[in-house]
Formats: C-alpha cells, sequence, structure tokens
C-alpha cells in the first residue's frame, strides 16, 4: 500500500478519512484503513503528522505516516482597487479566532499597482497571501469654457479645471482636431484624460471664437 507522504487539509472542511489518504491498495481480501489516533486540526494550524493503519483479515498491520499541512487560514489572493482599504483581517478566513496574526500582516507596502506578497507564520507552518492592486477607475476630470479672439491660440489643458488620479497626473488631449480659431464661431470641444494604466475620462466643453 501506498499512503500519501504530505496531504493539504482546508481549514474549511472536515479531517479527511483515513482511506483518503491512501492511494494503493493490494490484497487478497479487505483492508481496514484507520488512524492510529483520531487527528485534530491544531489551533495553530501546524503541520501533523499522522500514523495510518492498514490491517488484512488476519490482523497482519502496515503502519504508515502522513503529514497534514493545513491551508485556507490565511486567503492565497486577494484583489483590490487601487485607493480601497485594506486591513490585515480581510485576508484572514477566520480573523476573530486568529486576531494575533494581524500584527504579522504589514500592508504598508501595498499602496501602488501590481502583485505584493504578504507571508504569515503560525506554529511550525507558513502560508503566503498574493495581493494584487489594478487600476481600473478612470482620473477624475473637470472642464470648463474658453472664450477666445479670432486668432488667439487655445490647447488642451485650458479647457481643464482639474484632472485627477491616484496613479499620478493624466495625460490631456484633445479628442480630434481644434476648429478653425480664425474665424468666429461656437464649436463643442472633447477633452480626454488618460491614466498610466490607459483608464481614460472625457469631458465636453463649449470653445467660442469671437
Amino acid at each position: 500500500a501506498q499512503v500519501q507522504q504530505l496531504y493539504e487539509v482546508s481549514v474549511q472542511k472536515e479531517i479527511p478519512a483515513a482511506a483518503e489518504l491512501v492511494t494503493d491498495v493490494r490484497d487478497a481480501g479487505e483492508v481496514k484503513i484507520y488512524y492510529t489516533q483520531e487527528p485534530v486540526m491544531p489551533e495553530d494550524y501546524s503541520d501533523v503528522d499522522v500514523e495510518i493503519v492498514l490491517e488484512d483479515d488476519s490482523g497482519n498491520q502496515l503502519k504508515q505516516v502522513c503529514r497534514f499541512h493545513f491551508t485556507g487560514w490565511l486567503l492565497e489572493n486577494y484583489r483590490l482597487e487601487l485607493g480601497q482599504e485594506l486591513t490585515p483581517e480581510q485576508l484572514l478566513t477566520n480573523p476573530e479566532k486568529d486576531q494575533a496574526l494581524t500584527e504579522q500582516i504589514d500592508l504598508s507596502a501595498v499602496t501602488t499597482v501590481g502583485e505584493h506578497v504578504i507571508t504569515v507564520a503560525t506554529g511550525n507552518t507558513q502560508a503566503d497571501c498574493v495581493i494584487t492592486v489594478e487600476d481600473t477607475t478612470a482620473p477624475k476630470l473637470k472642464v470648463q469654457n474658453v472664450r477666445r479672439k479670432p486668432g488667439e491660440s487655445v490647447e488642451a489643458k485650458d479647457f481643464v479645471v482639474s484632472a485627477e488620479d491616484l496613479s499620478g497626473d493624466p495625460e490631456i488631449s484633445l479628442v480630434g482636431e481644434l476648429p478653425d480659431c480664425s474665424k468666429n464661431g461656437t464649436h463643442t470641444i472633447t477633452i480626454e484624460a488618460k491614466d498610466a494604466y490607459g483608464n481614460t475620462a472625457k469631458k465636453e466643453a463649449t470653445f467660442w471664437v469671437s
């Protein structure tokens, strides 16, 4: 018979039956499979060795050891938007029980777009959580109407009152081309603000030439 040497046990599920750890049994008769002692998940999620007994009809026994590695007490992955608040408790499956573990979770560096790995240790084991910070939010753009005399120049930035984004100053541009500034007229201008991750905001403004 072959018993798995390492078995991952989710803290959100029950301890598996001993038979689930056996991958191959070769015996002419019926084989009983059981734990020497019923395993219990440690409070600190430490890895534990469990002994499994395989016993045939004649009472012959084969004992093998499997190590339980408990998972799921720390989230493996977490995604959030740039600027979104994140607390250590949000990364734990049972934050009330595992409040002491929050002292290890330093989120001070989780302020930029990208992946951030948080490692938390407990007992004789540890786990990683990959925090992915994304920026999918468009810049905040506020525009104003502009008036010029014929022949006076105008730029896209002249229409902007403010353009803000958490990833830095957005790029300001005019959608399309400027109208003929040499003649009187009223025109609708579209201004675009684009941040470093391609998110855009567009606003319309009125451009008078008179």
